[in-house]
């Protein structure tokens, strides 16, 4: 093991305010630099040519390539330097703890610099551009004697070190006792119940007169406990008297995992850092052997030593040291041996589907402790300090027992019997701390709750269980007994080498028998499977198996529908079997075993699709044999009797056959056309009456069984019924069906009675041809449809039915779109702007979404009017000058407001930025200013500015580390402030985490802010969501624990007016894609007018896999849900993976209301699904009338997976049907595609992609028109766009990238057919979001109805607002008003920024739009 690591450990760094430290107070203050530069006062100079000697006790390991350099300026400390490559600096010094400060920079050149001590990053890498200097300060737990300093960067320098020794520690008022560890110890949130850790649970075995402060944390060894600086975290808090527990040794054995690995050798190095570190501050190290896995010998029931190589090590060192040791090894293996292997699982982590929220598929986890194994665990441990006669040792005390053993539990059933085990439940005791299981009178298992798995039964055995509750008094009273008699398998295989012999009985399957429907069963595929026999020592089933090591593969067989339960034989007699078992998509079973063969059994497989299929995996995935038995089948038999009838009611008697093990059945009513059956009842004998059926109806019936436990049957075969008096002649068609009244949310229908109908039926569509759905029913020749909105004309005809049945249907008629909705939209004003320019003063103002269309403005200067405009809204004003002062009056209205002239074409938008700041690992962070929206926040009519401060160390999901905080900012137009919020640490920095909404949700002419929001949120008025002192953030930086919200926060103030849970909530982690916490975090937001009226808020969680968008509605006070799309809700599955990093949202279909176009998919106003075209993620979308030769919208989208695409770069499809009208051949990511009208000679919009290479920036691709015709290979930039100068095409805006800073120029270009010409570039401007290059906010801004471009300052003090000066003749109102581009601008900042769109064509040859319908919120 390097000794840096381990010995002369240097741990994390403190957030301190940076000072200059005084030479004075320091223990040793370092000046760098030339040898003849200026000295600072009581610094000790350290030049280039300064090597460490043991006698000197500083100075660099190694001196070769060092140089310095002096840039004469008066600072002594900060003019001169030493620039340090990769060279390690010493300073001999006392152990003890310390405080660094450092001083890093040059006067003329940039830095760039990290540091760190002994494999610990201290300073990430910082730059700092010419004449800015890095001065921070960090603590030091000195433990070797030798402080070390390793440099890194670009261009690392140091002025300065200042290393100053704290004061020495004092005890604390009581002693506290200091843990750390790995999962098996540490505390668990909440959510994870009943996941918990000793750590947890240890203090209830202690008076109060010590305190436990728990720092153990998953995935932890004792190296990289140390090098993620969290026993720095415990070294600096340690005081005289206290005492520190320290057990490592699960993580440790990981060779697979770098960071955590330590060989036992290095293990015993490490921990003595802890017990020196401990030591030296007057505290006492306890040492404590890793706890036991539930690893035990099949043969004698006996728990294996778990990690013993790492137990010895630590004895050796307690011993060596004399160290305090409590071999928790022994004493959890000691228990476990005694409660044996089947009780041991109500200790670990073995728990059943359904019960717990974050296990929804359960979890047989045989590492980590249920609560009330921990609880144990923490026992023994207290036990264990009560032996070791230290002072901590008269405190533990004995927890007083209940005042009485648990009542007899009652209730007690079993279900899912199979041939290998059954589930027990039974009524919950109080007072039960565990529930005991008797077979037979002996120990089967226990369970922590009333509910139980019991396996090892033998087929065809009667079994008497009974249930004993526990808790400290002792045993309570056994429950009345149940008896079982297992089942027979039906299915039994023999898996192993062709030439291995077969159990009598089984089927043999060898790695050749693949499967085939003429078989019903076999592997799907065997490649890099191996099979071995291993001899006569075991029976035929055991002594030979079939493994896949570090791989998977699918055995299937075909099987009737029905329950079944599974069982597994996993060995080898010559080692060791690691495997796990999933039947039918469920959570995988891990079966482990050594030298002898394990089963495991699986019972609750539900098969409804003919096959039970059987997936293996794991470190070997051994599988020696597999059982299949019926558990429950559905019943059979179903029939029906004769029908009888009273009126227009029909009663349908039915019954069935009973079956095997039912307590009980359900009854399912499914009439054509519904989506899914209806429960009628329940019963417990086989028949049942259904009285609600109605005359003339055809109906399917299905019946369940359920077992006493409650399992579940799948439906039995259905039963037709046609609720039809043959003997009646049916009804004459109904005729002249007609309209009556038709309202906004109401259709009057009348028609023609027909003699003999008992009954009407009414059936409504949205197109002729339907499909046709019954919406209702009447005696009565009249119906209302009161459950409609008349955006679009509805299909209505009518049924007659009588007992003989139902008449064809009525021809059909069609009810007019009566609603025409008009939309919430915010009343803005003019926002005239003027510019100086070479040829006088350019003009611009809004026509607004409701002004007349020949509204005429007059244009006065300086007090005089000088010109009525009747065309477009600008003006070129040639006697103007930069003193001019303007105003614009609409003709019959109220005029603007004074304003005078920018003399350049922006205006700039002071900024207060935040200051840098501390990362909780003490790295240095500072602030640029990211992406913004824009709203009305006080309702004054003009647009205020909602702005995301981004931390220089923001990451990609796919990044660990910690950020800094994230800021949002509201500013007017002029610059002022009007608050901030800070979302605190539990929200991480990154494109993909905070998705900002800014709208006015409640229609009161103020615009909401809304975003994500967590513990420790602070809103623009000072208070604090939730608990400010939670931190859940893990060692690798992500917040993958704790509650996480949704808050609506008012514009004026940036007060919190509502906060509600996010839905949904994260739960497991790995369901999202992977564990670590990329793909959990993808969100998403828009706004969407889903009653076509009042907006609504939309957010979501994912698309890579699993994807669910939730909707809200907001009253002024309440955020209330509207509805949940979830991918993972049945049917819906295979809307799973299609998202992007963007949506968009427009009225897709033309019912007046919008839909959600998210990604390759798209939702429906309802929430329901719209279509799926399974092209796969993606990270480009554009969504508007792209072909205005063709009704509606048209999405051009890039797609990533080539294999879900079809080797489709970029598609171009029907936005209401998802119809793919043409498409652009690729062979990998296409990241960047771009549409709109650029090039006049075509009709319509042009759409390219980066299809040849996949580079962001590359020129290469495809170019195509609207009707997919191919016009080059050369392309425009495809990252943003922007309607600028004076025609109505479409400019491209990009930046000139620099790569090395990450950032670029912000540009705007114009398009030529060949090639783009720059026509502006926005010098000292940054763009946003690296390579993609977006501004921090397009929008139609000020001025007439084209685009401003805002980029921010490259200092980020500030935002520049850029306007066109050229002319333009073309009349529109602003876009603002246009409902798909006021959205589309409030979803800009959204995951990957893509430009806003017009909810109409705007290009060559373009139309006039159609005036807006919709109304303006509150008067101003």
């Amino acid at each position: 093991m390097r000794k840096t690591a381990a010995i002369a450990l240097v741990l994390g760094l403190l957030a301190l305010t940076p000072t200059q430290a005084q030479a004075g107070e320091a223990d040793r203050a370092f000046d760098f630099g030339t040898s003849d530069s200026a000295l600072q006062e009581g610094y000790t100079r350290v030049t280039e040519a300064t090597g460490y000697s043991s006698a000197q006790g500083y100075g660099f390991a190694d001196t070769s390539g060092l140089t310095s350099a002096d840039r004469a300026t008066a600072d002594a400390l900060r003019s001169d330097f030493v620039a340090t490559g990769g060279a390690t600096f010493s300073v001999d010094l006392p152990n003890g703890d310390y405080t660094v400060s450092l001083i890093a920079g040059d006067a003329t050149e940039a830095t760039d610099l990290a540091i760190t001590v002994e494999s610990m990053a201290k300073v990430q890498q910082t730059a700092k551009a010419a004449g800015q200097y890095l001065e921070m300060s960090f603590g030091i737990a000195l433990v070797d004697g030798k402080m070390d300093f390793v440099f890194s960067g670009t261009a690392p320098k140091i002025n300065s070190l200042v290393i100053t020794r704290q004061a020495d520690r004092t005890p604390g008022t009581i002693p506290t006792a200091y843990i750390a560890g790995d999962s098996t110890v540490q505390t668990y949130d909440p959510y994870w119940a009943p996941e918990a850790g000793w750590g947890q649970m240890i203090e209830q075995f202690f008076t109060t007169g010590v305190a436990f402060d728990n720092h153990a944390i998953g995935g932890r060894s004792s190296k990289n406990f140390i090098s993620q600086g969290r026993l720095d975290t415990v070294l600096r808090a340690i005081r005289p008297g206290d005492y520190f527990f320290v057990q490592f040794g699960h993580n440790d054995a990981t060779v697979g995992i770098p960071d955590r690995y330590a060989s036992p050798a290095d293990y015993k190095e490490y921990l003595k850092v802890y017990v020196n570190g401990a030591r030296q501050r007057g505290a006492t190290p306890v040492l404590v052997t890793p706890v036991s896995r539930l690893d035990y010998n099949a043969t004698t029931g006996k728990f294996n030593v778990s990690f013993p190589d790492y137990v010895a090590k630590m004895k050796e060192l307690a011993q060596e040291e004399n160290v305090a040791l409590i071999d928790l090894s022994t004493l959890s293996r000691e228990y476990l041996d005694g409660i044996g292997p089947e009780a041991a699982k109500s200790v670990f982590l073995h728990v059943p589907a359904g019960v717990y929220g974050a296990w929804p598929n359960g979890a047989t986890d045989n590492t980590h402790f249920q609560e009330y194994g921990a609880i144990q665990m923490a026992r023994l441990v207290a036990g264990g300090v009560k032996a070791l006669g230290l002072p901590l040792s008269g405190l533990v005390r004995e927890i007083e027992p209940p005042a009485a053993v648990p009542a007899k539990p009652t209730g007690l059933v079993a279900g899912g019997i199979s041939n290998a085990g059954a589930v027990l439940k039974w009524d919950a005791a109080e007072s039960a701390d565990v529930y005991k299981v008797l077979r037979d009178g002996a120990l089967a298992t226990t369970s922590a709750i009333p509910q139980a798995s019991v396996s090892g039964l033998a087929e065809g055995k009667t079994y008497e269980f009974r249930v004993v509750a526990v808790n400290g008094r002792g045993d309570s009273e056994p429950s009345d007994p149940v008896t079982i008699t297992t089942k027979r398998a039906l299915y039994k295989y023999d898996f192993g080498p062709a030439t291995g012999p077969v159990a009598a009985g089984y089927t043999q399957v060898t790695r050749a028998t693949i499967y085939t429907s003429e078989k019903g069963f076999g592997l799907t595929s065997s490649a890099n499977m191996i099979d071995r026999d291993r001899g006569s020592a075991l029976d035929d089933l055991g002594r030979d198996f079939v493994a896949y090591f570090g791989g998977s593969y699918e055995f299937k067989v075909d099987v009737p529908n029905g329950l079944y339960g599974l069982k597994a034989y996993v060995g080898d007699l010559l080692g060791t079997a690691r495997t796990n078992i999933s039947a039918e998509g469920g959570t995988a079973v891990a079966v482990s075993s050594s030298r002898s063969v394990a089963t495991t059994a699986i019972s609750g497989i539900k098969v409804t699709d003919g096959q039970l299929n059987v997936v293996v995996s794991g470190t070997t995935a051994h599988l020696n044999g597999l059982e299949i038995t019926p558990i429950l089948t559905a019943p059979e038999g179903l029939r029906a009797g004769s029908v009888s009838f009273d009126g227009i009611s029909a009663s349908v008697p039915l019954s069935w056959t009973a079956t095997d093990g039912a307590a009980g059945y359900r009854i399912f009513r499914a009439e054509e056309g519904d989506a899914k059956p209806t429960l009628l009842g329940k019963v417990a004998d086989t028949s049942y009456t259904d009285k609600t059926a109605q005359i003339g109806s055809r109906y399917d019936y299905t019946v369940t069984a359920l077992d006493p436990a409650g399992d579940e049957s799948v439906p039995s075969v259905a039963v037709k019924v046609a609720t039809v008096d043959d003997s009646v002649t049916p009804p004459a068609v109904p005729q002249a069906p007609r309209l009556g009244q038709v309202e906004k949310d109401s259709v009057e229908l009348r028609w023609s009675g027909v003699d003999g109908a008992l009954l009407y039926r009414v059936q409504r569509a949205e197109k002729a041809e339907g499909p046709y759905k019954l919406i209702g029913s009447t005696q009565n020749p009249s119906f209302t449809d009161d459950k409609v909105l008349t955006t679009v004309p509805f299909h209505y005809r009518i049924v007659a039915v009588n007992r003989g049945g139902a008449s064809e249907p009525s021809p059909s008629t069609a009810s007019r779109a009566a609603a025409k909705l008009k939309r919430q939209m915010e009343r803005l004003n003019r926002a005239p702007v003027a510019v100086a320019t070479g040829s006088g003063v350019y003009l611009g103002w809004r026509l607004l979404g409701l002004d007349d269309s020949g509204q005429a403005f007059e244009i006065w200067r300086d007090g005089k009017k000088i010109k009525e405009i009747t065309g477009a809204t600008n003006h070129l004003d040639p006697d103007g000058t930069a003193q001019s002062v303007y105003r614009v009056a609409p003709v019959g209205g109220d005029p603007t407001a004074e304003f005078g002239v920018w003399s350049q074409p922006y205006t700039e938008i002071a900024l207060d930025k935040p200051a840098d700041d501390y990362t909780k690992d003490g790295q240095p962070y500072t602030y640029s200013a990211g992406d913004a929206s824009v709203g009305d926040l006080d309702g004054d009519g003009e647009l205020d500015l909602v702005l995301v401060w981004n931390p220089s160390n923001a990451k990609d999901n796919s990044q660990a580390g910690y950020t800094g905080l994230v800021y949002v900012d509201a500013y007017t137009m002029a610059g002022k402030r009007k608050w901030r919020i800070s979302l605190g640490k539990n929200i991480r920095a990154g494109a993909h985490y905070t998705q900002l909404m800014v709208y006015d949700l409640d229609g009161d002419g103020r615009s909401e802010v809304v975003m994500k929001t967590a513990d420790g949120t602070v809103d623009g008025a000072g208070t604090v969501l939730g608990n400010p002192s939670r931190d859940y953030r893990n060692s690798s930086g992500y917040v993958l624990s704790g509650p996480e919200y949704l808050t609506v926060f008012e514009g004026t103030t940036g007060k919190a007016i509502d906060t509600v849970d996010y839905t949904p909530p994260r739960g497991d982690v790995a369901a999202w894609g992977d564990a670590y916490g990329n793909r959990v975090d993808r969100f998403l937001a828009a706004v969407s007018y889903l009653d076509g009226e009042h907006p609504s808020v939309v957010f979501s969680r994912g698309y890579y896999t699993r994807t669910v968008l939730a909707a809200y509605d907001f009253d002024g006070k309440d955020l209330k849900q509207r509805w949940v799309f979830d991918s993972s809700t049945p049917g819906n599955g295979a809307f799973a993976g299609q998202g992007n990093h963007n949506l968009s949202v427009a009225d897709l279909d033309g019912d007046q209301k919008d839909e959600i176009v998210f990604g390759s998919m798209a939702i429906d106003d309802d929430g329901e699904g719209l279509y799926n075209t399974r092209l796969g993620h993606g990270d480009a979308l554009h969504v508007t009338d792209l072909d205005p030769s063709r009704p509606g919208y048209e999405v051009f989208a890039a797609h990533e997976d080539m294999g879900s695409s079809g080797n489709r770069g970029a598609t171009f499809r029907d936005a209401d049907t998802g119809e793919v009208l043409w498409s652009m051949p690729a062979t990998k990511d296409t990241g960047r595609a771009a549409a709109a009208d650029i090039d006049p000679k075509h009709p319509g919009a042009e759409a390219w992609a980066v299809t040849a290479t996949g580079e962001w920036n590359s020129t290469q691709g495809e170019l195509r028109s609207a009707s997919g015709e191919l016009l080059g290979q050369s392309i425009p930039a495809a990252n943003f766009l922007a309607w600028w100068d004076g025609d109505p095409l479409r400019e491209i805006v990009d930046h000139a990238h620099d790569q090395a800073k990450g950032v670029g120029v912000g540009t705007i270009s114009k398009w030529d057919g060949t090639a783009s010409k720059e026509i502006l570039r926005a010098e000292g401007t940054y763009s946003n979001n690296s390579t993609k290059g977006t501004p921090t906010l397009q929008a139609d801004l000020v001025g007439d109805w084209r685009e401003e471009i805002i980029w921010r300052s490259q200092d980020s003090t500030k935002l520049r607002l850029y306007t066109t000066v050229d002319v333009t003749d073309l009349r529109i109102p602003t876009l603002m008003h246009d409902p798909v581009y006021r959205l589309s601008v409030a979803w800009q900042n959204v995951g990957y920024n893509q430009p806003p769109q017009a909810g109409f064509f705007i290009g060559n040859g373009m139309t006039a739009p159609e005036a807006p319908r919709i109304v303006y919120t509150r008067a101003r």
